[in-house]
């Protein structure tokens, strides 16, 4: 029996059992995957699959190429269709790859993951999808999901720039953050770096989008975010009526 079926079998032998002391502690799914991981060793599941990482960083002090911390932050993961909850996670925004932390019985391994085997990930709070950004199929990239909207989604890019620069005679790299928004609209991604970019989105309600940021031009530049999902909101309101006519 391979081990993606045992995966799913074994813990429904002992889990109601086991869950009546735990359940109020985690929800329901993470117990199941953490708890069965336990048992047979994180070492033996799929997301031991992967490269063995090799640090490869001098950056300046202060400074990472990860996302929002250089240090390995409890997450989820769901990586080739597999489920895994409270794993030691990194998310290198500059080269756009997973890292995990394991424990194994010998010490700690720190694998880079397969890039097109994880499907998402949950970090610090931030919610994360690996997505085909270029309508042409030039690449793909994680997003981070800002709105759960299925009709009309907006997403965050999030990268960085490297520079390297001599200090004391030493070559450092220096990280500088950038990102970039898109909407999902209709299976598609369509770019959403300027807001005039919305009326090639949604030409047939043009008048009312120049009214909505004649309106709120000044609301922008306190939280990028919070502004852009505003607008989303707004015009999905604004497309349900207008098919209402």
């Amino acid at each position: 029996m391979s081990l993606n079926v045992i995966r799913f079998l074994f813990p429904l032998i002992l889990f109601f059992q086991w869950l009546s002391i735990q359940a109020q502690v985690r929800p329901v799914e993470s117990i199941n995957y953490t708890w069965f991981d336990e048992m047979i060793g994180i070492e033996n599941t799929n997301i031991f699959n992967g490269e063995v990482y090799q640090p490869e960083y001098y950056p300046l002090k202060g400074e990472h190429a990860y996302f929002k911390t250089d240090k390995f932050t409890k997450g989820f993961i769901e990586y080739d269709g597999q489920k895994y909850y409270n794993q030691n996670l990194k998310y290198d925004v500059y080269k756009d790859e997973i890292l995990v932390k394991l424990e194994r019985g010998y010490g700690e391994a720190i694998i880079k993951l397969v890039k097109n085997k994880v499907s998402k990930f949950e970090l610090l709070g931030h919610s994360f999808k690996l997505y085909n950004v270029d309508n042409e199929s030039k690449g793909i990239s994680f997003v981070e999901i800002l709105n759960t909207s299925e009709r009309l989604t907006l997403v965050k890019k999030h990268s960085k720039t490297k520079v390297n620069k001599i200090k004391q005679r030493t070559l450092f790299e220096s990280f500088k953050p950038n990102s970039n928004y898109f909407i999902i609209y209709k299976n598609k991604f369509f770019d959403f770096k300027k807001d005039r970019y919305l009326l090639r989105i949604f030409p047939q309600l043009k008048d009312e989008i120049q009214e909505i940021l004649r309106d709120k031009s000044d609301f922008k530049s306190i939280d990028k975010d919070r502004y852009r999902l505003f607008l989303i909101e707004q015009i999905e309101k604004l497309e349900l009526e207008d098919q209402k006519i």
